[in-house]
């Protein structure tokens, strides 16, 4: 096991992101671990990362624990060695049979891989699309109760209206008769 979490630090993320066959430039990418499309969201030395988006950040073995969705075991399987909580395997020639069983360990599967940042981007955009239904939602039913209101309002202006029509109506035929008077 040591062996492996001295090969997972030999390892650096560059050397990682390309055994993954994940696209990167100048210490930078998409994020592998969130998906998405910013190409700077991710950067990265030797043996450190940063997500700029989501704000994560880790070493190799934390990486490869989030890009083949396993835990610390599954990491170390990864990389070609036994998981003996408390024992450590001594092997011979341990290095040379690492590098053999990581070569011909299958590696994961670009399309597996596009397939969860895809994964992810419906996910958010299934997000974002909900958030806007429910604005869309909460507006619609401030528009009717607003719709409502003001048609109760027109009622109660058509009736205040229409008294003073009324009040006026009686109020010339008041100054008529009066005229009629004097």
């Amino acid at each position: 096991m040591l062996n492996q979490i001295g090969l997972a630090s030999q390892l650096s993320i560059a050397d990682i992101l390309d055994r993954l066959g994940i696209p990167h430039r100048q210490n930078r990418c998409a994020c592998p671990v969130h998906g998405g499309d910013n190409p700077t969201a991710f950067s990265f030395s030797d043996q450190v990362y940063y997500c700029h988006t989501r704000g994560c950040s880790g070493n190799t073995i934390t990486l490869l624990k989030h890009l083949l969705n396993t835990n610390f075991k599954g990491v170390v399987e990864y990389l070609g060695g036994d998981y003996r909580f408390g024992e450590t395997a001594l092997h011979t020639n341990s290095r040379e049979r690492s590098h053999k069983i990581i070569r011909s360990r299958r590696r994961v599967p670009i399309e597996l891989f596009r397939l969860k940042s895809r994964f992810f981007e419906v996910q958010q955009i299934s997000a974002l699309l909900t958030a806007h239904l429910k604005l869309l939602h909460r507006w619609l039913k401030r528009a009717v109760v607003d719709l409502n209101c003001y048609y109760a309002w027109q009622q109660k202006l058509d009736w205040q209206l229409y008294e003073l029509d009324v009040e006026l109506a009686r109020l010339q035929f008041e100054i008529k008769r009066f005229k009629e008077v004097i």
